[in-house]
This record gives C-alpha cells, structure tokens and sequence, in this order.
C-alpha cells in the first residue's frame, strides 16, 4: 500500500492528465494529510505503519526523498503514462 501510494504521489501529483492527477492527489491525502494514530480501519495509514513497526513521519520522510527515477522503479512497469 505505502509503496503503491509513494509512487502514484511521486509519479501523478502534477501530472497533465486529469485522471492521473487525481491518483497522485488521492495517494498525497492518505499519506501526508491523514491521522497519526492507528485508526479502526486497517488500511488507515497510520495503522498500515503501526503494522510495519515504523512511524509515520519516518516513511513520510522516506516517501518525499523519493525521486521520479526511483518511483518509476518501484511501479515496476516499463510502460508511459497514456496506456494506463
């Protein structure tokens, strides 16, 4: 989940096309703008951090460190943007 959202942030936060923008802008909500305690819900970001034994500000510090080059890396995909 963390490394699917750093790199749709990394990747499509100010992407020309609507459709990816809103990725990157959903990714930047539930990693920076959300709660820092676990909540109910196990897919909450502090909670998925809670799980890795690792604090939120050092993945979020982790996650704004990450360059184009290595979020496209992590994706994992050779392939542009337009045939997603």
């Amino acid at each position: 989940m963390i490394r699917r959202a750093a790199v749709d942030w990394v990747l499509y936060r100010n992407h020309e096309s609507a459709k990816l923008q809103r990725l990157g802008e959903d990714a930047e909500r539930w990693l920076f703008h959300g709660p820092d305690e676990p909540q109910d819900d196990p897919g909450a970001f502090a909670s998925v951090c809670l799980s890795l034994n690792m604090g939120t500000e050092e993945i979020r510090s982790r996650v704004r460190s990450i360059t184009e080059a290595e979020a496209r890396r992590l994706r994992g995909l050779e392939f542009s943007d337009e045939d997603l």
